[in-house]
Order: C-alpha cells, then sequence, then structure tokens
C-alpha cells in the first residue's frame, strides 16, 4: 500500500494502521491465547488440588497404620496381662486353678502338705475419691482363697518371694502363724490371696475379636 505524500497524512494513516494491529493482537489474544492461559491456570489449580489431596491421603494413612500398631500393641499388652496375672476359670471354676498355682507356689517353697478354701469373687478395694469418680462398672474383681499349711517362717518368707515373682498382681490377705508346741520350728500358717479376675468374661472374647481384627487391618495396610 502506498502511503499518501502528505506528511500529516501520512503519519495519520500509520497511526491507523498500528491500532488496526493492536487491535488485531488483542483479539487475537482474547480469543486464541487467553483461553489457553486460563486452562492452563485452572490446570495448575487443579493439579495443586490434587496434590493436597495425595498429601492429606498420604497422612491419613500413615496415622491409620500408626493408630492401628497403637491399638493392636495395647490390646497384646492386655492380653499377655490376662494371660500372666488374671486367674482365669476352668470349665466355669476358679478354684481349680487356684489350687494349681498354689500347689506350685508351694512346692516351690517346701511346703509339702497344702489345703485350699475358697472365700470367692470380692470386690477391688479403691479409694473414695476414685469411686466417687466411676461412671461404669468396673472392669475386675478379686477371688480369694485361703492356704493353710505347715512349714517354717523360712518357708513362708521363700514363699512371698516367690509368689510375688510370679505374678505381682496376686495380692496378700491376712496372714496368720501359731507355733505348734512339738514342733517350735514349724508352725500353723494360714493366708488368704486373692487374684484379679474379668468381673465379665465376655470382655476377653471381645478383646480377642478386637485383637484379631486390628491384626487383619494391619496386614491388609502393608499388602496394599
Amino acid at each position: 500500500m502506498k502511503l499518501p505524500e502528505n506528511k500529516k497524512e501520512r503519519i495519520q494513516v500509520v497511526a491507523l494502521i498500528c491500532i488496526g494491529v493492536f487491535g488485531v493482537l488483542y483479539a487475537a489474544i482474547q480469543l486464541g491465547l487467553s483461553p489457553i492461559l486460563d486452562d492452563a491456570k485452572k490446570k495448575r489449580e487443579r493439579l495443586s488440588d490434587l496434590k493436597d489431596k495425595v498429601s492429606n491421603a498420604e497422612r491419613f494413612m500413615e496415622a491409620r497404620e500408626r493408630h492401628t500398631s497403637d491399638n493392636v500393641r495395647a490390646i497384646s499388652n492386655i492380653f499377655y496381662i490376662s494371660q500372666s496375672y488374671l486367674l482365669e476359670p476352668e470349665v466355669g471354676n476358679y478354684l481349680l486353678p487356684a489350687k494349681g498355682l498354689v500347689a506350685r507356689y508351694t512346692a516351690a517353697a517346701g511346703i509339702p502338705d497344702v489345703s485350699v478354701e475358697e472365700i470367692g469373687q470380692t470386690a477391688i478395694p479403691v479409694s473414695k475419691a476414685t469411686e466417687a469418680g466411676e461412671s461404669a462398672e468396673r472392669a475386675f474383681k478379686a477371688y480369694a482363697v485361703r492356704v493353710s499349711c505347715t512349714g517354717t517362717y523360712s518357708n513362708l518368707v521363700v514363699l512371698t518371694r516367690v509368689i510375688a515373682e510370679e505374678n505381682p498382681m496376686l495380692a496378700f490377705g491376712t496372714v496368720q502363724m501359731s507355733t505348734i508346741q512339738k514342733s517350735p520350728q514349724q508352725h500353723h500358717i494360714s493366708l488368704v490371696l486373692r487374684w484379679p479376675i474379668w468381673a465379665d468374661q465376655s470382655i476377653v472374647e471381645e478383646l480377642r475379636a478386637q485383637y484379631e481384627e486390628a491384626v487383619r487391618g494391619g496386614t491388609d495396610a502393608d499388602e496394599s
């Protein structure tokens, strides 16, 4: 295109051409480049949102695995305490296992002849403050027996040590000793032993089910 020879007119024509070029560029940006930029921005925002969700999911899985591990550990500890220190019934009877344990303890202390009399189940004593603050039934009771035997003072000392080492949760009640006149070194010994027991044996089965479920959950998480 030939520009006018008149300088003023030539400037006006050039100005119009520049305006037209800028208008075309602006239209091109608005109609072509701007949607591309908007789409890229949306994709960046979407990607950032996905990264946040993945990060949250990873934190959730880590917390889940940690809680599962803590749960398994807690229930395992409860089972260990239950099996090691709580008296478990045999065919619904606590006296049979109690007699077996007493026989083992007294044999280790060198006491041959022992009789075991059932006292029965009793509540575990607690402080008044604890009792006032309790809102649920207690999980444990005590099962008590009276042990009668003949032995020396040193036999009794050994017996108490054996019991304390075997079961630190087994409590001593009243201990009585009376001298045998014909054999001054020997004494009639009477003592009360109290084992902790579950107040409701169904709790043991519930805990076992929780433990197995927690173990399965931990295994499934590891496999996935």
